[in-house]
């Protein structure tokens, strides 16, 4: 749906998000969707010098995997450790009885596979590699030290022929490898924090959070969370740790953007 894609690519940031957009991939991304009957969501971008996990990501990861599980999908969540009590709020936030399975930085993802029967994987907001094997933070700082490496999970799906979506809206996170000479080019950095880890379907949006939301706008519209909940969701995830990204503060906000304007994309998702 280019009117959705529209919406959720507005860059307040000036990331050069425009630059980063695979025209009718969210449509294909919904098709995957809908096929899919076991869905692994993943999420979880360390900030701060703790490395705990950002506004952005969860709060999508979640509202998707309750919609998810509304249409009848089954859903399963993962994070490293260091984003585990962040997640494990908000899976409890938003009443969702799903299981939530947390990886240290020296285990293999992998055999999340095969325990759940996945046949669909989402990251959204996750650390993807770069091409030297580091994983980087939009300021080009490593943070390898303090990421699981979950993003192998889109490698090992690939090589088992089951679908994947990644949802970003820098450059450095999982699915980006799609774009990654794009990255390069049009994201301040790109050379040195590019993913290289690519996903089936790329959904790049101006907050990986607005670009769950188009996901979720375009199965179903009514489906989407309401403004009001989502400051609730936030709040919830700040009281368990979580930080801005960009402001690195303890604010019921994300990307450092005015509340009401982060806001206005849930509303324009569902008027459109």
């Amino acid at each position: 749906m280019q009117d959705v894609e529209r919406l959720i690519a507005r860059d307040p940031g000036g990331r050069g998000v425009a630059a980063l957009l695979v025209p009718g991939d969210l449509d294909r991304a919904a098709g995957a969707v809908t096929a899919a009957n076991r869905v692994l969501i993943i999420t979880g971008f360390g900030v701060g010098p703790h490395g705990v996990a950002e506004t952005d990501g969860p709060p999508g990861a979640l509202f998707l995997g309750r919609a998810l599980a509304r249409l009848g999908k089954q859903v399963i969540f993962a994070t490293h450790r260091l984003c585990e009590p962040v997640m494990a709020a908000g899976v409890a936030s938003v009443g969702l009885s799903a299981p939530l399975e947390v990886l240290d930085r020296a285990q293999s993802p992998a055999p999340l596979l095969e325990r759940h029967q996945v046949d669909l994987v989402i990251s959204i907001e996750l650390p993807g590699r770069a091409a030297d094997g580091q994983y980087y933070n939009m300021r080009g700082i490593p943070i390898t030290e303090r990421t699981a490496p979950l993003d192998e999970l889109l490698l090992v799906a690939k090589a088992r022929a089951i679908p994947t979506i990644g949802v970003g809206d820098g450059g450095n996170e999982a699915g980006m490898g799609k774009v990654v000479e794009q990255v390069r080019q049009a994201v301040r950095g790109g050379e040195r924090i590019a993913s290289v880890v690519s996903a089936d379907y790329l959904i790049s949006a101006g907050t990986s959070n607005w670009g769950a939301y188009g996901l979720v706008a375009t199965l179903n519209p009514a489906l989407l969370p309401e403004p009001e909940e989502e400051v609730q969701l936030l709040t919830a995830l700040v009281v368990a740790g979580a930080l801005d990204g960009v402001k690195l503060e303890a604010a019921a906000t994300v990307d450092g953007l005015e509340q009401e304007e982060y806001l206005q994309i849930l509303r324009d998702l569902k008027g459109r």
